[in-house]
């Protein structure tokens, strides 16, 4: 269950998630109180927007409630409760909460540059004091800037590195529009007194083929941002070697669908093509914040593999007197999820492999 915290975008807000046993009769009752229970008269703090993300039966079964997703926490250490091919009820361990955040849920990630400070190894360690301080430092300066965004669930400090930079989460349970991040980052660079640069995980919506793709297929892949601005749109392919950015070619073509639409078709796809395939929208702000908005998608293509062949006896000889010579064949390929079908051509004749058959 989360409840929302305040709520008038311009003031503070924070959700919180509360885990209830109780029987199924008595949740409208509670549902009513809290929508309308005050926390504090004197400083108007008000419970709003109460929702109820996960349900569970007695066997510790749950699962999410339409429009929800299990959280990255839950997914990272119960990958099989967000396999989309698996049901949605998952069983999750007792040391593992069950929550289920919003699909409207945007991260907002985060990097500044601190010039006024010296980076220190201990710095790349977040158990060190000095992480600890500088991080909470940061936070304390940002948090009353983010928190006024409607249904904020928390910001965190992720990291620093040479330069010095720092990296911070921001995580709210609703869509925002462009010009209302860029001001409040605006003014969280002035808190600051550094530079911030943002992007966004959520804002952008991405329609893809289902994995995996067949090879030579023509695929088309749709990102849409459902905001008026007016936005630089690309696309860019990440691989375990390199980024490249995708542009038009003999093998894919972009094209703009208006302001907040852009499509990639991969007219054959081939091997090339696997990867994370990510689209962005550069909007233009008048506050000079540089705000970049981002969906990806992690394409597989389904390939052929690389077969080894090998004979028993390797050279085989015809004895005198004789028409015929037993041979085996053995096919080998690299271990694989894949499903195969398989065949055999001999002398000419295009047929499939049964198995525990005689081919000749």
């Amino acid at each position: 269950m989360s409840p929302n915290m305040g709520p008038v975008p311009d003031n503070s807000t924070i959700v919180y998630y509360a885990v209830l046993t109780i029987e199924p009769s008595a949740l409208p009752n509670i549902t009513d109180k809290l929508s309308s229970m005050v926390l504090d008269g004197t400083h108007n703090v008000l419970v709003s927007d109460f929702a109820v993300t996960t349900k569970c039966d007695p066997a510790a079964v749950c699962s999410c409630q339409a429009g929800h997703a299990w959280s990255n926490e839950v997914c990272e250490k119960k990958s099989d409760c967000c396999n989309p091919t698996n049901p949605t009820k998952c069983s999750l361990p007792k040391d593992l909460d069950p929550i289920c955040h919003p699909t409207t849920r945007v991260t907002i990630y985060g990097s500044i540059f601190l010039n006024n400070e010296i980076y220190y190894h201990s710095m790349a360690d977040p158990n060190t004091p000095k992480f600890k301080a500088l991080a909470q430092k940061l936070i304390d300066k940002m948090k009353p800037v983010y928190n006024t965004l409607l249904r904020f669930d928390g910001i965190q400090v992720t990291g620093f590195r040479l330069g010095v930079y720092a990296s911070f989460e921001v995580y709210v349970n609703t869509r925002m529009n462009t010009k209302t991040l860029g001001q409040k980052t605006a003014a969280a660079e002035k808190a600051l007194n550094n530079t911030i640069e943002v992007e966004t995980e959520g804002l952008v919506d991405i329609s893809a083929p289902e994995n995996p793709v067949k090879l030579n297929s023509m695929v088309d892949i749709v990102c849409n941002w459902s905001q008026n601005d007016t936005a630089v749109q690309e696309w860019n392919q990440a691989t375990p070697k390199e980024v490249s950015q995708i542009t038009n070619g003999t093998e894919s073509i972009v094209t703009s669908q208006g302001r907040g639409t852009t499509k990639l078709t991969l007219i054959q796809t081939s091997g090339i093509w696997a990867g994370l395939i990510t689209c962005t929208f550069r909007p233009e702000l008048d506050t000079g914040v540089k705000i970049l908005h981002r969906a990806s998608f992690k394409l597989d293509v389904a390939l052929l593999p690389q077969i080894d062949i090998f004979s028993d006896p390797q050279f085989p000889e015809c004895e005198r007197g004789s028409t015929v010579v037993s041979v085996r064949v053995k096919c080998q390929i690299k271990n694989s999820t894949e499903q195969y079908a398989v065949h055999w051509i001999v002398k000419g004749n295009y047929s499939e492999l049964a198995t525990g058959a005689d081919v000749g």
